[in-house]
């Protein structure tokens, strides 16, 4: 009876680890490219003056271009500098999620926008824009690491007000999106690289 016992706790043991494995495979760990990007903007203007805008409002804001492909609708621009010394986290704060900082020094923070436009048909275009933020950090032995932060959304949001002003003038705003939006957890995004919004928000002016 003993060893009968000691077998059904073994297996019992054993299913446990087994799910929690699954379960742990299934949510796996979140990646720090979840973060919150505005909706896509549907402009009605052809796509050559979207392409266009946008790589001028790049080049007002003096942001190197790393890449582009017009057949595929995509900008990617160089990394620039956000903030660096001393006050790095807190301002990290202001475009990043802050539950993704951690312990050590943060030295500082920069950040790059992938762009992407997208022809919907003669006199309409989608505008997409992902921000991919990494700031240093300095661990408690010294050593220097990398670290990819999740945007909160406010760097797109100002590049594609930009975007808009340029376009439709100054009183161009951007629509928030229905309450609660900005709250809630987007879920993974695509990879960089492989983003595509193919599923456009809803219209604005």
């Amino acid at each position: 009876m003993k060893g009968i016992f000691g077998l059904d706790m073994a297996m019992s043991r054993f299913r446990w680890t087994i799910l929690g494995l699954c379960f742990c495979a299934l949510t796996g760990p979140v990646s720090a490219q979840t973060g919150t990007a505005p909706p896509p903007l549907r402009v009605r203007i052809p796509f050559e003056a979207a392409w266009n805008g946008m790589r001028e409002v790049l080049t007002e804001r003096k942001l190197a271009v790393e890449s582009e492909d017009r057949g595929q609708g995509r900008i990617v621009t160089a990394y620039r500098e956000y903030i660096s010394g001393p006050l790095t986290q807190s301002y990290l704060s202001k475009i990043g999620e802050s539950q993704w900082l951690g312990g050590g020094q943060w030295l500082r923070a920069e950040y790059q926008f992938e762009v992407h436009v997208q022809f919907v048909e003669a006199a309409e275009t989608v505008v997409a824009v992902w921000a991919n933020i990494r700031a240093l950090n300095r661990d408690f032995l010294g050593k220097e690491t990398w670290v990819e932060v999740p945007s909160n959304g406010n760097r797109e949001e100002d590049l594609l007000t930009d975007f808009g002003k340029l376009l439709f003038g100054e009183l161009f705003k951007l629509d928030r999106p229905r309450k609660g939006y900005w709250e809630r957890d987007p879920g993974p995004q695509p990879p960089t690289g492989e983003r595509s919004p193919t599923a456009p928000g809803p219209g604005r002016p």
